[in-house]
């Protein structure tokens, strides 16, 4: 009913005609992942069948022996080749660092350290973020202090490209919840962020 509704409004002369505003950006790109369903699961393995990743330990972020600027790091020597960070993970090992550590204290260290990873990105010049996982995505908005968003056109059902600006420097993010999004998602997310 949703995907009707705009094309009624139009019709009856309650939406204007101007498209999006929306515009890629140049610059680098990145992905971070936090969720772990099934889709994301599916949708980093297809990333790293083709990009660089680092895979983010909740015991290593917990010890503080993996900060945030070792993450930035790795992203920023494979900028150019759409690397992924993330703490995906198989529901086993997933269960198994919760039952250690506690459900609450790994869930809160691992968005803490994404939301630090996303600012210290942004300030080292990525201009394109792909995120995956509701609560990671909640975490990285906040921490980049987005408080407002245009959207932008649709790379799958549910998730538009959006446009903001980070201390006065233009960002494009995509936002998606865990089973959102095809496979391919994040290169096509980045794709559709780019500058043509």
């Amino acid at each position: 009913i949703a995907l009707g509704l705009p094309e009624n409004f139009r019709r009856a002369g309650k939406l204007g005609k101007a498209g999006s505003a929306f515009t890629g950006i140049d610059g680098p790109g990145a992905v971070i992942s936090g969720s772990c369903s099934r889709a994301s699961q599916a949708q980093l393995a297809k990333h790293l069948s083709r990009h660089p990743g680092l895979a983010v330990a909740p015991e290593a972020v917990l010890s503080g022996d993996f900060p945030a600027a070792a993450a930035r790091d790795f992203v920023m020597s494979h900028r150019d080749d759409a690397p992924i960070v993330y703490s995906t993970a198989a529901p086993e090992a997933v269960a198994d660092a919760q039952r250690r550590f506690g459900r609450e204290k790994v869930a809160d260290a691992i968005e803490r350290f994404f939301g630090e990873l996303s600012r210290e990105l942004v300030a080292a010049g990525i201009t394109r973020l792909a995120i995956g996982g509701g609560e990671t995505s909640g975490a990285v908005v906040a921490a980049l202090g987005l408080d407002r968003l245009a959207i932008g056109p649709e790379i799958d059902p549910g998730v538009p490209a959006l446009a903001g600006t980070v201390a006065g420097k233009p960002i494009r993010i995509a936002l998606k919840s865990g089973n959102f999004g095809a496979v391919d998602f994040y290169d096509k997310a980045l794709s559709v962020m780019a500058k043509t």
